[in-house]
Order: C-alpha cells, then sequence, then structure tokens
C-alpha cells in the first residue's frame, strides 16, 4: 500500500461470504472480461457494506444496482444503496495501482465515491478514503480524502439545541 494513505485508509478481510456472492454473479455472464469486472465490483461493494455495518451506518445491498444481474451486464457500476440518503460508488482498484477507474455512467446520482483496493491474492480490502465528486474516468489516488470525510457525511448530525432559555434556580 502506498504511504500517503495510511492516515486515511483502512485495510480489512474479505469474507468467505463475499467471494461466494461475487462468484455467483462473476458465473452469470458470458464475457470473461465483464465477468472479472462484476467479481471485483461485487467485492469492492462487500468491502465498504461490512465496514458501513461495523460503524452502524444502515445499507441495503439488494436494492443497489451492482446486487442487480440486468444492471451487471449492461453497465459498470459498484452502487451500494445507503437508505434514505442515496447510493455510494464502490469502485475497485487494483494492487499497484495509482488511479481510480470511474465510468461516465455513475458520474451523477452517488453520495461520493469510495475506491476499495484489492491485494493480490484478493484476500484483502483496503478502503483507500472518500471522494465526493468525480468527473474524469481515471482519478488519481493522491486525490482521496480520508475515510472519516465519508462518515462525516452518512452520519446523521445531531439535532440543534432547544433555543429555549434556560432558568437557574
Amino acid at each position: 500500500m502506498n504511504s500517503i494513505h495510511d492516515d486515511l485508509s483502512l485495510t480489512m478481510p474479505l469474507s468467505f461470504k463475499a467471494h461466494q456472492v461475487a462468484t455467483q454473479f462473476h458465473q452469470r455472464q458470458s464475457n470473461q472480461q465483464k465477468a472479472k469486472q462484476v467479481y471485483l465490483n461485487t467485492l469492492a461493494v462487500y468491502a465498504v457494506n461490512d465496514y458501513l455495518t461495523n460503524l452502524g451506518i444502515a445499507t441495503d445491498l439488494e436494492s443497489s444496482e451492482s446486487w442487480d444481474t440486468v444492471m451487471q451486464s449492461l453497465a459498470d457500476v459498484a452502487d451500494l444503496t445507503i437508505p434514505g440518503q442515496g447510493k455510494l460508488e464502490c469502485r475497485p482498484v487494483l494492487p499497484q495501482a495509482q488511479v481510480c477507474h470511474v465510468p461516465p455512467e455513475v458520474w451523477e446520482d452517488r453520495l461520493g465515491y469510495v475506491p476499495v483496493q484489492f491485494d493480490a491474492e484478493l484476500r484483502t480490502a483496503t478502503l483507500l478514503g472518500y471522494l465526493p465528486t468525480v468527473d474524469t474516468e481515471a482519478v488519481p489516488l493522491s486525490e482521496v480524502r480520508s475515510l472519516n470525510d465519508l462518515v462525516d457525511v452518512l452520519t446523521p448530525v445531531a439535532p440543534m439545541l432547544s433555543r429555549q432559555p434556560v432558568r437557574l434556580g
């Protein structure tokens, strides 16, 4: 992993369940290149889902386009639905890559983007950080913000305190 991201990122194991689901989606594709794309997209979404679930942030994998077999075939989507808030795009990044590929079809209607870099054996996923917006297909990883910025976007702000006067005594 690049040392520039050490304080911004989080590495976590990819579960057997994540690989199981990715394999199921992979096997539904007739084109080998598309099958690989779907496999990696699924692992990226699963990693972000696990991270947010561990933080107590609700997600909905089943309503995400990336979990829809028709959408998997038609588009390069790796979205994760955050109920009541929108969709977060979870983009796979190969080991040693210096950029994150973000297809134009997902440049809009996203809460943000989380580049997820895999190790060579696909045993771990490193959530590299957060990007609020993108407007190019190859985003340099040096532009990625801290994961804390993502949590700030997804965590509801505490309600404002009541402005009624406080009575003493």
